[in-house]
């Protein structure tokens, strides 16, 4: 984007940072005397003085390589603590905000840097997140404790790319900004509307195919895939009353389970826009009613994958995430018990980001990825997700409900849907079907179970709407809000 008009600013922040990060291992941290602080900041913005003009536009048009090059050669002299100065003086000339200007609405970028392989790092924007604010003041989580740099950057922070590697993969991480019209940017709370669509049991509803295969050494290993659902027009009506829902009680998001979608939800136009969202939209909207401004169907499985496809409030995608790790499904039969693995075979090893201004940064791990520790790992601590949404079509909730507080001392708020399809024939003993945790402290400090007030019955309505707050600070520093979730089943 930035070849007409010189190099890509945010290449020279890396270029510092990776120069920072040397330093910082090389000599030993202190606290500056404030004396020493003000030395280091005049020193950081005398070298910047020349470039003055350029630097203001840099983000949106680029700033010259030979400029580049010349403040690259005056870092590699200096110490630690000038470099952070120098940091925070990029920081303050370059914006996500300008980025965004130069390219198109949702395209999907690697880092707002380019020299990701010479630097080793990735800058990512800094959108506007919920906050804890009391009296001015914002509570600080727990990596702001570690993590001196990124704590005191105010327009992006930075990831190393060696903590993209879990459990011997390597994964590629995309991003996309998205800026819906949100009504209201005061507003206190989003909304997600979520189903678990249907309470058929799992032969009932889904079409499983169980075969077996020799893997590279020769033995023979069983596996299961979803081959679809029994009764896709069910599925998809069910998802048309959610939608109509979530437009009904003012949504900003609609969400689905694990393994239920349809070709209807799933396949899109020329211009990646899927028919179905697109019309429901637009005749919504027609009729000056407010839609959703992301959607995300039910995961559909085909062909070794079993993905999740999340659109924008005109039903155009704006990205898709593919299961990365296979649950093991214990199947019994006359004689014996046997396990087989779900099939991702051909799923991309590959994590899509979304920021979204004054919501957060997003994430969508489906099922069982939640449930490992190392992938989690990399969501909260590493790339700083502050909204994680997780699909899944389980058995199971306790380590589900576990899960979600995984992210508390990062600020994150975590919420899990489930079908109560998948809980059959426990699902009146279990009694929920979801649940979220937010990054709170108080009495209102646990999980919002989404409680089955039908008590399992399935309804031609069901949507568990959900209130999240966007300033999660209550009465004091010691009673956080909480979120809040309704049960609308049409009994």
């Amino acid at each position: 984007m930035y070849e007409l008009f010189g190099g890509n600013p945010f290449d020279l922040m890396a270029e510092v940072l990776r120069l920072a990060e040397q330093k910082r291992k090389s000599s030993h941290w202190y606290t500056p005397t404030l004396e020493a602080d003000e030395r280091c900041g005049k020193e950081a913005r005398k070298l910047f003085e020349p470039y003055d003009k350029e630097l203001k536009l840099a983000a949106t048009i680029g700033l010259d390589l030979q400029a580049i090059a010349a403040i690259i050669r005056q870092c590699e002299t200096k110490e630690f603590y000038v470099l952070y100065k120098i940091l925070q003086e990029l920081d303050y000339f370059f914006s996500w905000e300008q980025f965004c200007e130069a390219i198109d609405e949702a395209k999907s970028f690697r880092a707002l840097n380019d020299n990701i392989e010479e630097t080793g790092i990735r800058i990512l924007p800094r959108v506007k997140i919920p906050q804890f604010a009391y009296e001015g003041h914002l509570r600080r989580d727990a990596r702001s404790f570690c993590d001196y740099i990124n704590a005191n950057l105010q327009n992006c922070y930075y990831i190393k790319e060696e903590n993209l590697n879990v459990d011997g993969i390597k994964y590629e991480l995309e991003n996309v900004i998205y800026q819906p019209e949100i009504k209201g940017k005061d507003r206190e709370s989003l909304t997600i509307a979520f189903s678990p669509l249907t309470n058929l049991p799992l032969d009932d509803i889904l079409q499983i195919n169980y075969f077996a295969e020799r893997d590279e050494n020769g033995l023979e290993q069983n596996y299961f895939s979803a081959e679809g659902v029994k009764w896709p027009e069910l599925c998809f009506e069910k998802y048309k009353k959610l939608y109509q829902c979530a437009c009904e009680f003012d949504a900003d998001i609609v969400m689905a389970p694990e393994m239920l979608g349809v070709d209807g939800l799933y396949k899109l136009d020329k211009l990646k826009f899927n028919e179905n969202l697109h019309e429901w939209s637009k005749a919504k909207m027609k009729k000056g009613n407010r839609v959703p401004s992301l959607v995300l169907t039910p995961t559909y499985c085909k062909n070794g994958r079993n993905s999740v496809r999340v659109f924008d409030k005109y039903g155009k995608m704006l990205l898709e995430q593919d299961k990365q790790y296979p649950f093991v499904y214990r199947k019994k039969d006359a004689l014996m018990e046997k396990l087989y693995t779900e099939n991702l075979k051909n799923c991309e090893n590959r994590i899509v980001m979304l920021h979204v201004p004054h919501w957060g940064r997003m994430v969508f791990p489906i099922c069982m990825d939640f449930l490992n520790p190392s992938y989690q790992n990399v969501l909260i601590r590493v790339l700083q997700a502050t909204l994680v949404l997780c699909p899944s079509y389980s058995n199971g909730a306790t380590n589900f409900e576990a899960a979600l507080s995984t992210g508390v001392q990062f600020q994150t708020t975590s919420l899990w849907g489930n079908s109560c399809s998948a809980l059959q024939p426990h699902l009146v003993d279990c009694g929920y079907v979801g649940a979220v945790r937010l990054p709170n402290v108080g009495t209102n400090a646990s999980p919002v179970r989404f409680e089955l007030d039908c008590k399992g019955k399935c309804m031609k309505e069901c949507a568990f709407i959900v209130h999240l707050p966007l300033n999660y600070a209550g009465i004091s520093r010691w009673q956080d809000c909480t979120a809040k979730c309704y049960h609308h089943h049409g009994l």
